[in-house]
């Protein structure tokens, strides 16, 4: 199906098919339904009326919500015993990283000019960097999915944020409460530090990848840094 023709359906339609494969993904039985599922999702994730529209009219197709769930049925595929199975997940996983990339300007999944990253691009990170201890062809589709990430991550914290935990741990005598003006301060550097680590193990993995991988994951590590290196907020300059 391409997405001229899913467009054209109607809105109920369209939900019904987008619920359809999640359900499929998640719960069938047969490991060749839950790949296919798991393919389509990374198809369905990449119709460019999605990443393109800025009109209300495509916008309830790749929500929020739908969002969460093409990450929960992709998510648990990777787990699956079944290395086929594995690699169409992966692939998908790339796909709807890819699909973000495009559209996180447009759509309201959270505000990437914060301190810390949405929860669902760090749980897409997370995902993408065990899928890297995978095998090769897993692992391809792992560092796409992270150089995607990569470059929409808010990388604006730098170790110097450490010292100023430190500080306000130091000033900080009593447990801090809600009522404590310190509290959301120090939560903010604390998010924004564990934000900082999780780019750290995205470069490690990258480095892992380009060593250990077969060409083609080389060549993808090459692209993720690529895409890494555009991101707006990284300063090489301030880094060590």
């Amino acid at each position: 199906m391409t997405s001229s023709v899913f467009i054209s359906f109607t809105k109920e339609k369209q939900d019904f098919i987008l619920s359809s494969l999640v359900h499929a993904a998640v719960h069938d039985n047969a490991s060749s339904v839950r790949s296919a599922a798991c393919r389509a999702i990374g198809v369905i994730s990449c119709f460019p009326q999605m990443n393109q529209s800025k009109t209300k009219k495509f916008n309830h197709i790749f929500s929020a919500e739908v969002l969460d769930k093409f990450i929960h049925a992709v998510e648990i595929n990777t787990r699956d015993a079944l290395i086929s199975v594995r690699i169409t997940a992966s692939w998908a996983l790339a796909n709807i990283c890819d699909a973000i990339r495009h559209c996180v300007r447009i759509l309201h999944f959270g505000q990437m000019d914060s301190n810390s990253n949405p929860q669902f691009i760090v749980s897409l990170s997370e995902c993408a960097l065990r899928l890297t201890e995978d095998g090769d062809k897993v692992k391809s589709n792992a560092v796409r999915a992270l150089g995607y990430i990569s470059q929409i991550f808010n990388c604006s914290t730098s170790r110097s944020q450490e010292a100023s935990v430190h500080n306000l741990n130091q000033r900080t005598e009593a447990p801090l409460t809600s009522e404590n003006p310190l509290t959301c301060q120090r939560r903010c550097l604390l998010d924004s530090l564990e934000d900082f680590h999780r780019l750290e193990k995205i470069v490690q993995a990258f480095i892992s990848c380009i060593t250990t991988g077969n060409v083609k994951v080389q060549w993808n590590v090459c692209h993720a840094l690529g895409n890494l290196f555009l991101n707006e907020t990284l300063r090489l300059q301030d880094m060590d």
